[in-house]
């Protein structure tokens, strides 16, 4: 419920987080989409982030209405 980031081991910032299982339209333009993001709500507005691909071992992500690239984690084994 929750997204919080961090850097080098440190926390920066904990925002409250909501999962979609269908992407709602005031992410895509309008449009509901048919793959889930989550949202992040902070101190800026509100993000929209895709979920492109999720394995045991990724998680891939593109911020919705801001960049068509994506960002990719890996858990550290």
């Amino acid at each position: 419920d929750h997204y919080t980031t961090f850097y080098e081991g440190e926390q920066l910032i904990r925002e409250p987080m909501t999962f979609h299982l269908q992407c709602p339209g005031e992410c895509n333009g309008g449009v509901p989409a048919e793959f889930s993001c989550f949202t992040v709500s902070g101190p800026a507005g509100q993000d929209c982030y895709g979920i492109i691909r999720l394995t045991d071992e990724i998680l891939e992500l593109s911020m919705l209405g801001v960049s068509t690239e994506t960002v990719v984690y890996r858990k550290k084994r």
